[in-house]
């Protein structure tokens, strides 16, 4: 006997329930698959809006002041009046505390190796590239002008250079991981 003799030789009745029947356990299966699959979709946005661009925006926060801090201590070195310089130390000095902040924020964020390993060799680099921003303030208060140009020419330049390489590979990472 086959399944068509079968349904064959049932009533009009039967014949309608097994068909709306049918219908309606597919319909449930569908919704319960679904219902799973929005929930594979909520656990990536939720990580997506907790981990990766949090920590994106973090660092293109510090990469921002880091600059702001370099333009401010070029503007620096380039000032002739006393008052030119102590605005762009005052700038230097803000940059510095708006960085600390979002670095703080940042540190909590690391949660891979990978990222351990990058804050590490940025962290590295910006501790020598402050240690050069010390020196050249001390140079430039000293009336060291031309000593103050060429280290933030050579050495500082190096760390600057680092440390923002650290942070944009930092950024490409959480991009990576967010994809």
């Amino acid at each position: 006997m086959n399944v068509m003799s079968w349904l064959g030789n049932r009533k009009i009745g039967t014949k309608l329930f097994i068909a709306f029947g049918s219908i309606i356990a597919l319909t449930a299966l569908l919704g319960i698959f679904a219902t799973f699959q929005m929930g594979r979709v909520n656990q990536g946005a939720v990580t997506l809006g907790t981990v990766w661009m949090p920590g994106t925006n973090r660092l293109y926060a510090m990469d921002l002041q880091l600059s702001l801090l370099r333009r401010a201590e070029l503007m620096y070195a380039l000032s002739t009046t006393k008052e030119d310089q102590a605005t762009y130390e005052k700038l230097m000095n803000v940059a510095i505390v708006d960085f600390e902040k979002e670095e703080a924020e940042y540190q909590k964020l690391v949660d891979t190796p990978e990222e351990k390993t990058l804050y590490d060799d940025f962290a590295k680099a910006f501790g020598i590239y402050l240690n050069d921003h010390k020196t050249f303030l001390d140079l430039s208060r000293q009336g060291k002008n031309a000593e103050a140009l060429e280290l933030l020419k050579g050495d500082a330049k190096k760390a600057y250079d680092q440390a923002e390489k650290s942070l944009l590979q930092g950024v490409d990472l959480n991009v990576k991981g967010a994809e």
